[in-house]
């Protein structure tokens, strides 16, 4: 059997964290000699994986650069990995994170000193299947046949994957998460980002002072966090939901048999902090808004195989399964279902795997 190994990383640098993991995978190649390679995955293991690391960001919002390799390249270390025994993996940069104005650079000159990569950006729609890869909604979805929903939600974006029997039918992104509102360790909010600052406008009034509101202020912004969510998979999207929308929306009626909420504010989900600003944001607090959602009490919701680690294992353990084996660098021109499906809603691809410089 023609098999292969690889050495893939995952690097996940969201809105308020930044993660590492290390897998190593087995792939085979079904296809016939005179074919062109057909590589199925026939093993999947996460070898190392990094503690979760506020994402470093200056008083601007902008991503300091050194630190953040400085960060990464310490995960090499510490998992005994040179750069240049990387044969693939992806660096996924989400939230608000991506809205920098030195996202892009900093991204590409961190794929060009770590390694060999699938993506060094991408778009919500590809954001939001990797996130369900890793989180195993497409895993439950085909081994139940049935249709999931996963909302991935961080720190700036809930990112929406729907599965029917494994494949990937549906996308969608929205502009609210748990750290639109930064705080102190009391609860006063320090900074507010323009999506949670619309979010206020809308509930107290245009030109309402973020940095004044009060606890129960901030409990309602959390529960009309929650409301927009839910409203995205129920399809009737108000205004302001529509204003956050980074994405066209879901299809209508897609009722999806369960849900699982990963991310950062999953993870608070399944595993409610008891000091609701141990984060220095508002993700608690939506998490318990959406536990208390009457709407989404009613629906299957069920906890992940992962919550926080889902983004970045899906982009150290899943990208490849989304690439295929056309080698491209101005367009998505893989010939499977899912990159066809992709190719319409997603930016370009940077390097295929063993694409040696």
């Amino acid at each position: 059997m023609n098999t292969r190994q690889l050495l893939s990383v995952g690097i996940d640098i969201g809105t308020t964290t930044t993660q590492v993991i290390f897998s190593r995978l087995e792939l085979v190649n079904r296809a016939a000699v005179s074919q062109v390679p057909r590589y199925e995955f026939i093993k999947r293991d996460i070898s190392w994986q990094s503690p979760v690391f506020f994402t470093p960001v200056d008083k601007q919002g902008e991503l300091k650069e050194a630190e953040l390799e400085a960060l990464i390249l310490a995960q090499y270390r510490a998992a005994g990995i040179a750069p240049q025994a990387v044969d693939s993996g992806a660096i996924i940069i989400t939230g608000e994170s991506a809205k920098t104005r030195n996202a892009r650079p900093a991204v590409m000159a961190l794929s060009q000193s770590l390694g060999d990569f699938v993506v060094a950006s991408a778009g919500p729609h590809l954001e939001s299947v990797i996130a369900g890869h890793g989180a195993g909604a497409q895993t439950l979805s085909r081994q139940r046949m049935c249709r999931v929903l996963n909302i991935d939600i961080g720190g700036g974006t809930s990112n929406y994957a729907l599965f029917d029997a494994g494949n990937v039918s549906a996308t969608a992104c929205l502009n609210v998460g748990g750290r639109l509102l930064e705080t102190d360790a009391q609860g006063r909010v320090v900074h507010a980002h323009p999506p949670g600052q619309r979010i206020v406008d809308a509930l107290f009034g245009a030109g309402t002072n973020a940095l004044a509101l009060t606890a129960g202020q901030l409990a309602q912004v959390a529960r009309r966090m929650a409301a927009l969510i839910v409203e995205v998979i129920d399809g009737t999207l108000s205004p302001l939901a529509q204003g956050l929308m980074q994405t066209e929306v879901l299809p209508a009626g897609i009722q999806p048999e369960v849900i699982t909420l990963s991310g950062g504010v999953g993870e608070c989900y399944r595993h409610q902090p008891a000091d609701p600003f141990c984060f220095s944001d508002i993700g608690p607090l939506l998490a318990t808004a959406l536990h208390e959602h009457p709407r989404l009490r009613e629906m299957n919701v069920q906890f992940p195989a992962q919550t926080v680690r889902a983004t970045v294992i899906g982009a150290g353990a899943h990208t490849l399964s989304l690439s295929g084996s056309t080698i491209w660098l101005e367009g998505f021109h893989c010939r499977c279902a899912i990159c066809r499906w992709l190719s319409r809603r997603m930016p370009p691809i940077c390097r295929t795997p063993g694409s040696r410089r």
